[in-house]
């Protein structure tokens, strides 16, 4: 996604949190190795914010448009 799209930004979140930052660092270091590295430095990932409820969020926010 990182080489095709160009992305600004990855926010990861929900269950695969529950490990907290050690899954984070590794898809962080497995996006570095499988990436172009301009692409990469310019892709910031993330925690999200929102905790387990970030789906239903998600989904309540695409049915108000």
């Amino acid at each position: 996604v990182i080489n095709l799209l160009n992305i600004e930004m990855i926010v990861v979140g929900g269950a695969i949190m529950h490990a907290e930052h050690l899954v984070l660092a590794a898809i962080i270091s497995r996006a570095k190795e499988v990436s172009f590295a301009p692409s990469f430095e310019s892709t910031k990932i993330v925690e999200g914010q929102l905790g387990a409820k970030a789906s239903a969020i998600g989904a309540a926010l695409l049915t108000s448009q």
